[in-house]
């Protein structure tokens, strides 16, 4: 019998890829008032996002991903370079098998000279799963669909955006990732795709998930499929009441945003000053939360950024129509198509592309 197996870290990147599948589309809110102040209201992202019936033998998996351990426990896992593999779903198994190739840098996209061309427009695209674009084939994502409308326009220049998302980070990695990896191809802009759970502190989620499940085996056997799904649904459990002790608590909410995602941005503009690159925000969100959307709205007033809101445009679809499936909510190939457009189109009118 094969086996598949999986450290306890990978099991937190499953989960939190999980988590990112409904948040953008399934979203359900409750605002809870007098945390604190009476003026503070906070939106819940979903705690009931993925129904634990619809789990059963036809429609799991234990397809890993692409990663390799860090030495240092306060830094997420990356992806292994050259890595390549045939994906078929996290956990939610899918209707299509879709290839994933790493390059010799740890991010999914073909390999860029460190040196830029002349006459070149480069944007390097940080997010996690849904920049990534689990489910679907690289030249699917809203990344590459990007490149490719802007090398349509005839300008003399040529445009690279090259897809730096990682299934599972947060803003404090994806910036960490982008100073390790990114800041040595010079680009002229830095685009960070944001999510709501992307305030999760992921090892703060690790150690937790670590401390309330007893894995003594960290290898699931594929025709097991009943303990997968009891640990898939314990660790769900767990990051439930995790997201909600952020969410409804103004002082632990406040102390997540400003370690996760305001300190790091802030690291951003410093970078981009220094090396002379731009920022613009992208939230992939239907229903953003509320305090978050501000948060950000405040940042990029600051540091003179922009921020382009997808809101309504998603909205106005039927989830199902941009999703993978019915238990992953992650975009498919036509909600890749419509984010694209609507950065692009963004991008264009606002003239950040010269």
């Amino acid at each position: 019998m094969k086996l598949v197996k999986l450290n306890k870290k990978s099991f937190v990147l499953i989960i939190l890829v999980l988590i990112e599948t409904v948040v953008i589309l399934n979203l359900i809110f409750v605002y809870i008032g007098n945390v604190g102040f009476t003026s503070f209201f906070i939106q819940i992202p979903p705690v009931n996002f993925i129904n634990k019936g619809n789990f059963n033998k036809n429609n799991i998996t234990a397809t890993s991903m692409c990663f390799v351990q860090n030495d240092d426990p306060k830094i997420t896992d990356r992806l292994i370079p050259n890595c390549e593999k045939e994906f078929n779903g996290n956990v939610a198994m899918l209707n299509r098998t879709t290839h994933i190739k790493i390059n010799s840098d740890g991010f999914r996209d073909r390999e860029f000279s460190v040196e830029k061309p002349n006459s070149t427009f480069r944007i390097i695209f940080l997010g996690d799963s849904f920049t990534f674009g689990i489910g679907i084939e690289s030249n699917e994502t809203f990344p590459k669909l990007l490149e490719n409308k802007l090398n349509e326009v005839k300008n003399g220049k040529s445009y690279e955006v090259m897809n730096f998302g990682v299934p599972g980070y947060n803003t404090l990695d994806e910036i960490q990732f982008f100073k390790d990896v990114g800041l040595k191809y010079n680009p002229n802009m830095v685009v960070v795709g944001f999510i709501d759970n992307d305030i999760d502190d992921n090892v703060e989620m690790w150690q937790r998930i670590s401390e309330g499940i007893n894995v003594s085996n960290n290898t699931i056997k594929e025709g097991d499929i009943e303990s997968q799904i009891k640990i898939t649904n314990l660790q769900l459990d767990i990051i439930k009441q995790y997201e909600h002790e952020i969410f409804t608590n103004e002082s632990n909410f406040n102390l997540h945003w400003n370690k996760i995602v305001a300190q790091p941005l802030s690291e951003l503009s410093a970078l981009s000053k220094k090396n002379n690159f731009t920022v613009t925000i992208v939230m992939l969100d239907t229903n953003p939360v509320q305090k978050e959307s501000e948060g950000l709205d405040t940042i990029a007033n600051e540091y003179g950024w922009h921020v382009v809101k997808l809101e309504q445009v998603l909205k106005s679809y039927p989830k199902i129509e941009l999703a993978l499936s019915e238990n992953d909510w992650h975009f498919n190939y036509f909600a890749s198509q419509i984010v694209a457009s609507q950065i692009y189109g963004y991008l264009i009118d606002k003239n950040l592309i010269k």
